[in-house]
């Protein structure tokens, strides 16, 4: 699975070591991927939060500096002038996929440079601003995703496609598969988003409550 790098802005940082049941999808999706750091950034979080979360805060940094499945630790950037938010847009903009998680109000009049920023909100509640985002697309959800008869299945499509990026071999649980309407949606909706390293799909489902067949 591919690990993003992702900044995290001060607002945001406190889900990672301050449990909050609201937001407990969001941070689901966010323990996926890796943190954007530096000396700089550390210091604005410092400065940002309440002195009653200081110590909590300075914890969580300590038990995740040097974890690279956790953060990536980068280079400061030398620029005097540069603020502390206008310091982890920058390292972003310096990343694959350039993801930001960030509050409208904490980012209002800063340069993004090519910088998506998503808010936890949009998070928690399955916003088309978040499907879209590549943060969606190499995560995996922790709840239940359900597509309603009708409706388009195209962006769960290429999810399933990019879960499976670099996978050769493939097995599939599904009771209700064989149906013709699931044949097809699984043929043309999601096999064309597979990888072209995929060779071999095992597929276990039920034609009926006493038989069960395998396809390969």
């Amino acid at each position: 699975m591919i690990k993003l790098d992702i900044g995290v802005s001060p607002h945001n940082i406190s889900l990672y070591y301050r449990p909050n049941k609201k937001m407990a999808y969001a941070l689901s999706v966010l323990v996926q991927h890796r943190i954007i750091l530096n000396k700089k950034i550390v210091a604005y979080y410092e400065e940002c939060v309440p002195e009653y979360e200081r110590e909590a805060l300075k914890n969580y940094i300590a038990s995740i500096i040097g974890n690279e499945e956790e953060t990536y630790w980068s280079k400061d950037l030398g620029k005097k002038n540069n603020s502390g938010i206008e310091e982890i847009i920058e390292q972003v903009s310096n990343v694959r996929m350039k993801t930001l998680i960030a509050e409208n109000f904490e980012i209002e009049g800063t340069k993004r440079k090519g910088v998506n920023c998503i808010s936890v909100e949009s998070i928690s509640n399955n916003d088309d601003v978040y499907k879209k985002s590549y943060l969606f697309k190499y995560s995996i959800p922790i709840t239940n995703y359900q597509i309603l008869q009708g409706t388009d299945n195209k962006i769960i499509s290429q999810w399933l496609g990019n879960m499976f990026v670099n996978e050769r071999r493939i097995i599939i649980q599904d009771p209700y598969i064989y149906t013709p309407q699931s044949l097809y949606s699984f043929r043309n909706n999601v096999c064309a988003f597979f990888s072209r390293t995929v060779s071999d799909i095992v597929i276990y489902g039920s034609i009926s409550e006493s038989k069960t067949t395998e396809e390969d």
